[in-house]
This record gives C-alpha cells, sequence and structure tokens, in this order.
C-alpha cells in the first residue's frame, strides 16, 4: 500500500519549463557539463549541451541559452554546476547563471574558475528571499584564483652543471591551503602530538634581522635547561659570542671563503652616495679590470691549495665529482678565479685518474 502511495504522489507531481541561461568567461570549455537544481520538492538534473540555437555551448564570452521541461522543485534554493573533466587543460570561466521558471527568475553570480582539480561549484540565489553568496568567501576564492594563476606562469629553469642553483617556486606566497585550512577547520580541534600548535624550526624576525646585520652574531645557542638534571654548558667569560676561527687552525678540506662587510655596507643608502658607488664601480671594474683579474687568479690558486682542495684523490671516487661542482660553486665567483679554478680542477681531475 505504501508503494501505491509513494507512486501515486510521484505521478501527480506538475511539470515546469526552465529557462537557463549561462555566460563564459574569456577562455571555452569542451567538456560536458551538469547542472544540478535543487528546490522545497527535490532535485533534479539538466545536461547541458545543446542549446536552443544549436551553437556549441561555452564559447568564448558567449551567452547560452537551455530549455528544459522537468518536474518543478518548488523554490530553488541552490544550484550545482559540475563537469566530467574529460580534458585535463580545460579552464572554465563561469560567470553567472540565470534560471527562469514560470513567473520567476532566480540569479547565480559565480565568478568561479572550474578546472580539473576543482569541478564542481554550490551556487545560491542572489535574491532577498533567498541566500546571498558571501562576499568574504568570493574574495577569498578570487585570490585564491589570481594566485594560481600567476603561480603557472613560473617555470623551473634548466640546472647547469658547475652552476648555483638558487630557483625557488615561492610556494609558500601562493599557497592558500594552511589559510584555508584554518578558516574552515573547527574552532575546538582536537590536540595531539600530531598537531602541535608551536611550530619547529622557524627563526623569529629579530633573530633573522641579527644574522643578516650583525657583525659578530654567536653562532650557537646553548638551550634552556628542560629538567633539573641537565647540566648547562658554562658560557665564556669575556665574551658571549663564539669565535668563528675557535678550535683548530687546520681547516678542513672543504672551500672556506671570508666575506669582508665595510661599515659602509650597514646603512640605508641615499641619493649623494650615487656618485661614489659610480666612482667605485669605474675605477674597480673598469679601469683596473685586467689587474683585478690577475689578482683574483692568484688569490684563488693561494687558497686553493692553503685548503689542501687538490688532494681530491683523498676522496671517494663516486664523491669526487661532488666536490668540484662545490668548488665551482664557492670559489668561481669573479673573471679570474674562474680561470683559475679550470686550471686547477683540471689538474685535479688528470691526477685522480692516473690513481
Amino acid at each position: 500500500m505504501k508503494k501505491l502511495i509513494k507512486h501515486f504522489h510521484t505521478s501527480d507531481r506538475q511539470e515546469a519549463d526552465y529557462e537557463i541561461t549561462i555566460q563564459t568567461g574569456d577562455t571555452k570549455f569542451n567538456s560536458n557539463v551538469l547542472l544540478k537544481i535543487r528546490g522545497e520538492n527535490g532535485i533534479i538534473s539538466v545536461p547541458l549541451k545543446e542549446t536552443k540555437s544549436g551553437d556549441k555551448p561555452f564559447q568564448n564570452n558567449s551567452i547560452d541559452e537551455f530549455s528544459t521541461k522537468a518536474n518543478d522543485v518548488g523554490i530553488i534554493r541552490k544550484i550545482t554546476v559540475q563537469h566530467d573533466g574529460k580534458d585535463s587543460q580545460d579552464i572554465w570561466y563561469l560567470k553567472s547563471v540565470k534560471i527562469r521558471k514560470g513567473t520567476d527568475t532566480y540569479e547565480f553570480q559565480a565568478d568561479r574558475r572550474l578546472d580539473s582539480k576543482e569541478q564542481r561549484v554550490d551556487l545560491y540565489a542572489v535574491s532577498g528571499s533567498h541566500k546571498k553568496e558571501d562576499y568574504v568567501q568570493t574574495e577569498l576564492r578570487r585570490l585564491r584564483e589570481s594566485l594560481k594563476t600567476e603561480s603557472y606562469k613560473m617555470r623551473r629553469p634548466r640546472h647547469k652543471a658547475y652552476e648555483p642553483y638558487v630557483y625557488n617556486d615561492l610556494g609558500p606566497y601562493f599557497d592558500t591551503a594552511p589559510v584555508e585550512k584554518a578558516i574552515y577547520s573547527p574552532l575546538d580541534y582536537p590536540l595531539g602530538y600530531h598537531t602541535r600548535i608551536t611550530a619547529l624550526q622557524i627563526v623569529e624576525p629579530w633573530e633573522a634581522y641579527g644574522m643578516d646585520s650583525g657583525k659578530n652574531y654567536e653562532l650557537l645557542k646553548q638551550r634552556k635547561a628542560r629538567s633539573a638534571s641537565h647540566k648547562r654548558t658554562p658560557q665564556h667569560a669575556d665574551n658571549d659570542t663564539i669565535d668563528r676561527k675557535q678550535g683548530s687552525t687546520h681547516l678542513p678540506q672543504f672551500p672556506s671563503v671570508s666575506m669582508k662587510k665595510p661599515s659602509e655596507y650597514q646603512r640605508a643608502l641615499t641619493m649623494t652616495d650615487v656618485p661614489k658607488i659610480r666612482n667605485f664601480v669605474k675605477t674597480r671594474y673598469s679601469e683596473g679590470a685586467d689587474a683585478r683579474i690577475d689578482q683574483d687568479y692568484r688569490r684563488t690558486k693561494d687558497d686553493f691549495y692553503r685548503m689542501r682542495l687538490d688532494e681530491i684523490e683523498s676522496y671517494h671516487k663516486l664523491s669526487r665529482d661532488n666536490m668540484l661542482r662545490v668548488y665551482h660553486s664557492y670559489l668561481e665567483n669573479t673573471p679570474g678565479s674562474k680561470k683559475a679554478l679550470r686550471e686547477l680542477c683540471n689538474c685535479s681531475i688528470v691526477s685522480s685518474r692516473d690513481i
């Protein structure tokens, strides 16, 4: 009896005509689109394949009209626009959706980009009797799409031998996943050993400033005692900082370049410093260029033998190529040093092959 009553009510449900208008942005879309309309009386699914004019839907800056006849869902509460993502390269910029059912008109403001990762979007009618679009969420989505579009423009360069590889994809700047997690996660999140609030291995801003601008910044810091039985290391009486050359005077077989930082580099530059900088560049890099090359050539050779970098045979055969790359990365910073290093490394390679 219950099945008969249910079938009776289903057959008595009235039908309605739906006029659907969709506005597309500046990129065309080739995947199959499905529109789900949810109302107070149920939900219907409308495949958007053929327009009223017979043209191909979702072209550049197009306004497509669809018509269908289906069960009347009553007052429309929400719609869902989704696609099958058959082409992973497709990006659809959905501007707006308008549905006319009888004398009622529902407008949905989207301004969303749908791709292979985000294949569906839920929209609410923009009217006084229905739920409006959350402007905060809209702005966050716009910012996320803008950052994603800019991130696609960066391409990883090819790595060249004997040259430093300093490429950075700037992931933390356009990755919005941590912000979205903070917004959508519950306020009272259950804590545990895997959800520590305190972040590890993060340098405070004043610590970073001290490492960049401090002349004699301490290299090591004693951690605070965590228990009563912890023995603290005695600090230096004269100076709390640790000397860089403390200990044995024998330097390791690894490039070590000491950089002198004049006091003039510690302050901000002004327009009055421009003539001095121009004169410095002219006298150092233009007039005395040849002398500078010879000086760097001799200095690099002296440093190479002083640090005993010529003993390449002391390393394992599998590690020698990597050590040569380290030599180039640390010492090859001027034309003179580059010339000297090429000669020294070639001699080291020949001597290591004879062993």
